[in-house]
């Protein structure tokens, strides 16, 4: 019954969607690809809702019909049972908030000097010439390369885990806020100079200030690249936090449990993006 309830749905929901599209791109009548649109509240609400259910719907049609193994891919009723659980018996908690703790330090500090050092590198040229070259040489080197690395100069401990994400996201914090900090109209600064301000005021004042929701939409980017390479960390070396958990799970084959930890990640990504999407927004709001 279920399964002929989810088929339903994914018929149902695809019908509409090339209902929309068509009524669109045939016969003019919609707006469904309207360039920069931004839709109701209770439109966007219904299709956020709608994408899920679609989702949900192709997951118990394929685990519950045994088209794919349970050894590969578990049911949802699996996997809300291991990550229910994880949760009663402390276990996720405990790991989650080792995690937080890893990504926290060591992101905070990439975004601290990265934004700091790429205003510097973007507003003063002679600046540019000194320091742009290495952190450009530097930033195509893959992060994961420093792995080996940081486990021989640092251990397999905490400091080892933070300097990793600190080091796969600095480098283009500060190419990525440089290239921002270019885009504040030079009038701007000729204005505020003509006035009488600071070089110290013109940057904190006109610079950072202008550039602040940009910077935001910088961090935003490369939080997710933060969360990424902490499961990495935590999966090569770590006797605690999500990505161990996850190793054990791989481990362990306990395929529920597995997925369980990988939405609870996303979740945890997606509240973050919220808040700092929430911030630019707030920042931004003079434009």
């Amino acid at each position: 019954m279920i399964v002929l309830l989810c088929l339903l749905i994914i018929v149902l929901l695809l019908l509409y969607l090339g209902f929309e599209i068509g009524q669109d791109v045939i016969f003019n009548r919609k707006k469904f690809f309207t360039f920069f649109e931004k839709p109701r509240l209770q439109t966007k609400i219904i299709y956020n809702i709608a994408i899920l259910i679609f989702v949900l719907a192709i997951w118990v049609l394929l685990s519950y019909t045994n088209v794919v193994s349970s050894q590969f891919l578990p049911t949802p009723y699996a996997t809300l049972s291991a990550f229910l659980e994880s949760l009663v018996s402390g276990e996720l908690i405990k790991n989650t908030l080792v995690s937080l703790y890893r990504v926290g330090i060591g992101f905070l500090l990439a975004s601290i000097i990265g934004v700091l050092l790429g205003s510097i590198i973007g507003t003063f040229s002679r600046v540019e010439a000194l320091l742009q070259p290495l952190n450009s040489a530097i930033r195509y080197i893959p992060p994961t390369a420093f792995i080996g690395l940081s486990i021989i100069w640092l251990g397999i401990g905490e400091v080892n885990k933070i300097a990793l994400i600190f080091f796969a996201v600095i480098f283009y914090i500060i190419q990525m806020v440089a290239d921002t900090v270019k885009l504040v109209p030079k009038v701007y600064i000729e204005t505020a100079q003509i006035l009488g301000a600071t070089r110290r005021e013109i940057f904190t004042r006109i610079i950072l200030s202008s550039s602040i929701a940009d910077i935001l939409a910088v961090i935003r980017v490369n939080l997710g690249a933060a969360w990424t390479f902490l499961i990495v960390a935590e999966l090569v070396s770590a006797q605690n936090g999500l990505g161990y958990l996850m190793s054990i799970s791989q481990r362990f084959l306990q395929t529920p449990k597995l997925f369980a930890l990988i939405f609870f990640v996303g979740f945890l990504g997606f509240l973050s993006d919220s808040l700092l999407a929430r911030a630019i927004k707030y920042f931004s709001r003079w434009k």
